[in-house]
């Protein structure tokens, strides 16, 4: 299961002073079950306590960000993040989060991978979630369900157990020109209301 088409990806299937990063100050009861948390403050260590380190392919540098001070920013040629979460992998439920920025021209597809996906402009900020139960899937962008982009999926397979960031090479290879910033992964499904706190707790809106 791809969030935002190489983005990031888990495969599991065929004010500023109001800007917080997860587990600070009013977001930490959201941190249940989570198995992995990236805040890229100029580095791609794993803050959730399971010790989940990303390892950098081709050098992927660092920039401003939307949360905390720093976000991860990928070429679109060759530069991405990648772990395999071996034994915390989500399996039947599962939720995916992060920030992200398009930079340039996709050359993988949509940035959802679907036909009617939301029109994105570069340069800009954007909220992402991916959930997962079963073969039910939401997606969400800035808080809100996108319906296009939810609904029955097929059923599941054996899981994959990696988590990559910004490109994927395990079945071609794919790219993204973007920023990611506060990543996150969850081995159960977030709420349309715990995804909408956390938008308004990260831009800001709170």
């Amino acid at each position: 299961m791809a969030l935002y088409d190489d983005l990031v990806s888990y495969w599991p299937l065929a004010s500023a002073s109001a800007i917080v990063p997860f587990a600070d100050s009013g977001v930490g009861a959201l941190m249940v079950d989570n198995e992995g948390l990236w805040h890229f403050d100029n580095n791609a260590n794993d803050t959730s306590g399971k010790s989940h380190n990303l390892t950098a392919y081709n050098a992927p540098t660092y920039v401003t960000g939307k949360v905390g001070t720093h976000a991860a920013q990928f070429d679109g040629v060759n530069q991405y993040f990648d772990v395999d979460l071996a034994g915390d992998a989500p399996t039947t439920n599962g939720t995916i989060s992060c920030w992200f920025k398009i930079n340039g021209t996709l050359t993988g597809g949509d940035i959802f991978g679907s036909v009617g996906s939301p029109a994105l402009t570069f340069g800009v900020w954007y909220h992402a979630v991916l959930t997962w139960s079963g073969t039910s899937v939401v997606m969400y962008l800035d808080g809100v369900a996108v319906p296009l982009l939810s609904g029955t999926v097929g059923a599941l397979v054996t899981p994959e157990t990696t988590f990559s960031v910004a490109g994927r090479t395990d079945a071609g290879a794919y790219f993204t020109p973007c920023d990611v910033d506060e990543a996150a992964i969850w081995s159960r499904v977030l709420s349309a209301v715990e995804v909408a706190e956390i938008y308004a707790l990260q831009s800001g809106a709170v």
